[in-house]
C-alpha cells in the first residue's frame, strides 16, 4: 500500500489525509506544535469545497456548528446598498456555503481523521527539518521533537506532501533564498464577538473601499439556536507597503487603537460597526501578504518525488491572482466557477481515482491558492487548490 506523509495538521493537511484514506492510501500527518488548538476566527466554505466535505461524511457535523450562508451584501462606507446576491443553496447550488470558525473547522477535521484513520496516525510535536529521496526507498523525512530535547525522528514514505502553511518548511527546503512574503500594504484586524443577530443572522456584509473596509458575518450555529449571533469581523486599512509591522501570524495580538477610530461614523440602523470592534475581547492582526509562484512545484528526479504544497495569499478579485501562470505545470487544468474568475480542477492520470477530489476553503478577507503536484513512476495527480474570497 502506498504510504503518504503529510507535513502539517491544518485544514488542508487534514482534508488531504481523509481523502487519501478514502482512496486506499495509507497516511500519517505530522504537526509541528505539541498540541493542536482552535486558532483563528471566521472563514467561508464555498459550495465546491462543501461538496467534498459532504462526500467525506461531514455534513451533519458542519451544520451543527456552521451558519448556512444565505446572502452576500456589498455596502458603501455610509451604509448604502450596492449589490446583494444569494449564496450556496440559495443561489441554486446543490451544496451550501458555510460560514464557520476556522478553529472549529480544524478541530472537526482533526476529530474525523482520528476517528476514521486512527489517532496514532496524527503525530504532534514533529517539526519537519528535511528529507532525502532515492530510487529504492521513496522519501525519508526527518522531524525534530521539541518535547524530547530536539530528538530527531526519521520516517519513510512513498510520497511527502507539504501542507505546512505560508511559511512552509517543505517549500523552504527547495527554495531557501525565497525570503519573506510580499506585503500588499493592507493590514487586517480580526475578531469575533457574540451579539444580536443582524440581517437575518445568515448574511455576509462587505462595506467600504480598498483603503478602508469592513467584512462582517455570523459563524456559529450554536449561538444561533440561542437567539444570538457569534459575529466574525474583519477591519482592513491601507497602511503602506513599507510599514515594518507587516509580519504575518495566525495569532498576533492586535490593538484597537490602530483601527477603531477610522470607523467611528460606521453606525447604521442594522449594525453598529465600531461597537462590534470595541466589544470584542481578543483582536488579532494579520497583514495581507503575497507569494509568487515558484518555477518548479515538484521534482521528477526520483521515482517517488516529494510533493510541495505552497500557499499564495492574494487580495480578493485581484488580477494578480492570475500572474505568472506560465510557471505552473502544463498538466494543470483550470476552469471558471460561478464564484470567481479563477477556478480549479483535479487532473487524473494513470492510476489513483480521485474523481471529484476537490478542495477550496475561502476567506472573505483574502484568497489563497495552493498547488499540489504528486508524481510517481506510474501515476500523476495534479491538484490546484483555490481558496476563494467569499
Amino acid at each position: 500500500m502506498t504510504q503518504a506523509l503529510i507535513v502539517g495538521g491544518g485544514i488542508g493537511g487534514l482534508t488531504t489525509a481523509l481523502w487519501f484514506h478514502r482512496v486506499g492510501v495509507a497516511v500519517t500527518v505530522f504537526e509541528a506544535v505539541p498540541e493542536v488548538k482552535p486558532l483563528g476566527v471566521g472563514i467561508n466554505l464555498l459550495p465546491h469545497s462543501t461538496k467534498v466535505l459532504h462526500q467525506l461524511g461531514l455534513q451533519n457535523r458542519l451544520e451543527a456548528t456552521a451558519i448556512l450562508t444565505r446572502e452576500l451584501r456589498y455596502h458603501s462606507k455610509d451604509g448604502k446598498t450596492i449589490w446583494v446576491e444569494p449564496r450556496g443553496r440559495f443561489a441554486g447550488y446543490q451544496t451550501p456555503q458555510y460560514s464557520i470558525h476556522r478553529g472549529r473547522l480544524q478541530m472537526l477535521l482533526l476529530d474525523a481523521v482520528k476517528n476514521t484513520i486512527g489517532a496514532q496516525q496524527v503525530l504532534t510535536d514533529h517539526r519537519f527539518v528535511g528529507c532525502e529521496q532515492s530510487e529504492t526507498c521513496g522519501v525519508v523525512a526527518h522531524f525534530a521533537r521539541s518535547q524530547a530535547g530536539e530528538e530527531q525522528v526519521s520516517v519513510r514514505g512513498d510520497v511527502l506532501i507539504g501542507a505546512d502553511g505560508l511559511h512552509s518548511a517543505v517549500r523552504a527546503l527547495f527554495y531557501p533564498h525565497e525570503g519573506l512574503p510580499q506585503f500588499s500594504g493592507q493590514m487586517l484586524w480580526r475578531g469575533a464577538v457574540e451579539t444580536e443577530p443582524f440581517l437575518g443572522g445568515d448574511t455576509i456584509v462587505m462595506m467600504g473601499t480598498n483603503d478602508l473596509k469592513a467584512v462582517i458575518y455570523p459563524i456559529s450555529q450554536e449561538s444561533a439556536v440561542r437567539g444570538r449571533s457569534l459575529v466574525n469581523w474583519v477591519a482592513e486599512r491601507r497602511i503602506g507597503k513599507d510599514n515594518p509591522r507587516a509580519k504575518e501570524s495566525w495569532n498576533k495580538q492586535g490593538h484597537k487603537a490602530d483601527f477603531v477610530s477610522y470607523f467611528h461614523h460606521w453606525r447604521f440602523s442594522w449594525i453598529d460597526v465600531p461597537k462590534l470592534f470595541t466589544e470584542t475581547d481578543e483582536v488579532v492582526e494579520f497583514p495581507m501578504v503575497d507569494r509568487d509562484p515558484v518555477a518548479q512545484w515538484s521534482t521528477n528526479a526520483v521515482r517517488a518525488p516529494v510533493v510541495k504544497c505552497t500557499p499564495v495569499s492574494r487580495k480578493p478579485n485581484s488580477k494578480r491572482s492570475l500572474k505568472h501562470t506560465s510557471a505552473w505545470p502544463d498538466s494543470i487544468v483550470r476552469q471558471s466557477t460561478a464564484d470567481a474568475a479563477v477556478g480549479y480542477q483535479v487532473a487524473i492520470q494513470n492510476g489513483l481515482n480521485f474523481a471529484d477530489t476537490q478542495l477550496a476553503i475561502g476567506d472573505s478577507a483574502q484568497e489563497t491558492v495552493s498547488l499540489v503536484h504528486l508524481s510517481t513512476s506510474n501515476r500523476s495527480v495534479v491538484v490546484l487548490h483555490v481558496y476563494l474570497a467569499g
